[in-house]
């Protein structure tokens, strides 16, 4: 698994998308043709989620519409729930990286 921090991210392309209530987000498609796979590993890095291309059985897979989802416990255990707004990175052309927007509001006096 790729180690990945906030400042890796910043010089990748990024979109963002809504969480839905069953734990659902759709996968841009340009980052699902550089992905080049249907079956896709899942992991947990602090407060990331890291997919990859699946080798072995223990996968999520992309459906029709490029719809994923996410299992319940690392829905749990990053504290996203539904409506919760989600930054969706292309890593390298080999990694989906995901993690929570931090929504940041300015106060002007």
């Amino acid at each position: 698994m790729k180690h990945i921090n906030d400042n890796i991210l910043n010089v990748c392309p990024k979109i963002i998308r809504r969480l839905d209530k069953w734990g659902r987000i759709i996968l841009p498609k340009e980052f699902r043709n550089k992905i080049d796979s249907d079956n896709l590993k899942i992991d947990v890095d602090y407060n990331f989620i890291i997919l990859s291309k699946a080798l072995d059985k223990d996968r999520i897979i992309i459906n029709e519409n490029g719809r994923i989802t996410i299992p319940k416990k690392n829905r749990e255990n990053l504290k996203w729930e539904e409506k919760d707004l989600i930054d969706i990175y292309l890593y390298e052309n080999d990694y989906i990286v995901m993690k929570k927007t931090e929504i940041q509001c300015i106060r002007y006096e």
